[in-house]
């Protein structure tokens, strides 16, 4: 089972990486498990690593349920039910193409994604790269009563500027 997408980083060509772990915890406190990168389209790159630095720009997504796809195809491919992967494919694209928050945001936690672990808590969380937590709630195309995705955006954005250690809900 996958526990999560550790990292994602852009490369100098525009392209985005992440990687998928396998096994261990999901609270980003060990690097048990493989990282295995995947692009910007969910697609599953060649590589493994035992570990990546810290420092290396990737970003960290947590909270996949299904196992990863196998090299060279993407997640979601033939009706695989990889709903909570392709949201942080997405989300994370969107924030790497921010160069405010880009370099900031070290972890999408999609664990509480759609509300499979608790309906009235945040389905997804971001975290900074300082360690604060950001609730950035549901996917605004699935949910009238979410704020505009550019206002979400323009939030984290003011949000950051600040050095508040408190959680916020954009």
């Amino acid at each position: 089972m996958v526990r999560g997408v550790e990292r994602i980083t852009r490369g100098m060509d525009g392209s985005i990486r992440f990687a998928v772990t396998t096994g261990g915890d999901c609270d980003g406190t060990d690097n048990y498990g493989k990282y295995i990168p995947i692009d910007q389209d969910g697609v599953r790159l060649p590589e493994e690593y035992d570990q990546v630095e810290p420092d290396s720009g990737w970003m960290r997504i947590l909270g996949i349920q299904g196992d990863p796809p196998q090299i060279g195809h993407p997640y979601g491919e033939n009706g695989r039910r990889d709903d909570d992967a392709l949201a942080a494919v997405r989300l994370a694209a969107l924030l790497f193409s921010q160069d405010e928050i880009a370099t900031r945001i070290s972890g999408i936690d999609v664990t509480n994604y759609n509300g499979r672990e608790d309906r009235f808590k945040t389905h997804i969380r971001l975290w900074t790269r300082d360690g604060r937590m950001v609730k950035w709630g549901l996917l605004s195309e699935r949910r009238f009563f979410e704020p505009e995705v550019a206002d979400k955006l323009r939030n984290l954005v003011l949000w950051l500027k600040r050095s508040s250690l408190r959680p916020t809900l954009i």
